[in-house]
């Protein structure tokens, strides 16, 4: 360790009554360390704010309003806030808050990869339990995001850093009107067009939705080479499904995802509560067996597999209703008999009588040459049928034109989805090969390729004059 860290050591011995026991993390707006409040003896997370941005007052209040924020939510979820202020020694900012004795989920995905289905909607759950007590409070976090999820030794996950937290009747005068504040990976839409004062808790719904498809695939939801790209496709591209993504995640978790990050916040679950109560449906079933609905509808689902089925069987059974009464039976029976008797005394009197009826009998052969005649008819009524053959002809289109014309249908209907359309019509090159598709598909995926640029410059060029309108207004907490 370089002498300069021992110096910065020696001067944070002590801080606010708070004893420096080790350095756990280093973010925007400070230093992390393991302390012991000496006052209490319990072991701390001590935020200190450098010397350097806390001559910037806007940094001070956006530290002070994440220490008030954590000390207003009390809930088994979120990272208990306990002191803030400024020592009188040093003339540091302090912020002391529960310490958390274990990764972020940002070190569990660098770690694994990405985490089984099963642990990321538990994470979710809690989370999502975070979130409802800070939307009856009437809070929105606005920096829902995988580095801002602690896990303790036991599992249970923490929310942390409420940093640009907000009460959503508060001022927007920390933050300049029409800048967007989050992170861009896990940023809602309307957080992307800078509606700040139009966010409520939908927008961390979206957020916790896209961090989950982070946890279970490995990869977030959208990617760019910048943040003005990825900030793009949170505006313009079709909500990806992570069982597309990652084949391991069931539908039911996916549709969920989907479900959480819809562009229109109306189209998303409303409240963390409602976010709860399907992430619990799911839990109760093994991952194989969650379905395509993660809703109500699940029960009716199944019923319309199964229980219709079981009440049409009744209905079959009822012919023995029509059969007659036992009273009536007899009188069925006796009829039938008479009726028979009947058949055999006229056919008795036709063989048996006398005169001309033998030769009667011997005109009866004559109707079987007459029936012998429908017989070619049948024969002739055939052929008719065998020309009609020709209507399974129809499969013309190859399966390469439909998937071409499918994608290009794709591609009206959603223009600026660039991503998902070079997607589609990328996993159409190899069976293009040498066909006289083949060249159609490279001028189309170029022609994308260059609408995606030009999107993509544009959307960075409007990025970077709200910076510089930001910075050069000196709101430095906008900029960010």
């Amino acid at each position: 360790m370089s002498e300069r860290p021992a110096s910065g050591a020696k001067v944070l011995k002590e801080v606010g009554g708070f004893e420096i026991i080790a350095k756990v993390g280093q973010g925007a707006m400070g230093a992390v360390f393991q302390a012991r409040q000496k006052s209490l003896d319990r072991i701390v997370a001590l935020k200190v704010l450098p010397p350097h941005i806390a001559k910037d007052r806007n940094f001070i209040e956006r530290f002070v309003r994440e220490a008030r924020a954590s000390a207003k939510l009390t809930h088994p979820n979120i990272v208990a806030g306990i002191d803030v202020g400024q020592d009188p020694g040093t003339g540091l900012w302090y912020f002391a808050m529960e310490y958390v004795d274990g990764p972020t989920c940002k070190q569990l995905l660098q770690q694994q990869g990405r985490l089984s289905e099963d642990q990321a909607l538990k994470i979710a759950r809690d989370i999502a339990g975070a979130l409802e007590c800070a939307h009856q409070n009437g809070m929105v976090h606005r920096d829902v995001k995988p580095d801002n999820i602690l896990l303790n030794k036991s599992g249970t996950a923490k929310l942390a850093d409420l940093g640009l937290a907000r009460h959503q009747d508060d001022d927007a005068h920390l933050t300049q009107s029409g800048q967007a504040l989050g992170t861009p990976f896990y940023m809602a839409p309307e957080q992307v067009r800078g509606e700040i004062d139009h966010l409520d808790t939908r927008a961390d719904l979206y957020a916790l939705g896209a961090t989950l498809f982070h946890l279970v695939t490995g990869q977030p939801p959208y990617q760019g080479e910048t943040s003005a790209v990825i900030m793009a496709k949170h505006l313009t591209d079709p909500v990806p499904m992570a069982n597309r993504v990652c084949p391991d995640v069931s539908s039911g978790t996916s549709k969920l995802i989907l479900k959480l990050m819809q562009k229109d916040q109306a189209q998303r679950l409303q409240t963390p509560r409602e976010l709860i109560e399907q992430i619990d449906r799911l839990l109760k079933l093994p991952a194989a067996a969650r379905g395509l609905t993660t809703g109500p509808r699940i029960p009716v689902k199944g019923a319309a597999t199964t229980a219709p089925r079981e009440a049409v069987r009744p209905r079959a059974e009822q012919p023995p209703a029509l059969q007659p009464a036992a009273g009536h039976k007899a009188l069925l029976y006796a009829g039938v008999g008479a009726g028979i008797v009947l058949l055999l005394g006229i056919a008795v009197l036709l063989l048996f009588s006398s005169g001309q009826p033998p030769k009667t009998a011997k005109v009866a052969p004559q109707p079987v040459p007459v029936a012998e005649p429908p017989v070619p008819p049948a024969t002739e009524a055939q052929p008719v049928v065998a020309k009609e053959s020709p209507v399974p002809e129809p499969p013309k289109e190859s399966p390469l034109e439909r998937r071409w014309r499918e994608a290009r249908a794709f591609a009206e209907a959603q223009p600026t989805a660039f991503d998902e359309i070079l997607k589609r019509y990328q996993s159409l090159v190899p069976a293009s090969a040498g066909t006289p598709l083949e060249a159609e598909i490279q001028v189309e995926m170029a022609d994308v390729e260059r609408k995606w640029a030009a999107a993509a410059k544009e959307a960075l060029e409007a990025l970077e004059k709200r910076i510089a309108e930001a910075v050069a207004n000196g709101d430095y907490d906008a900029a960010l």
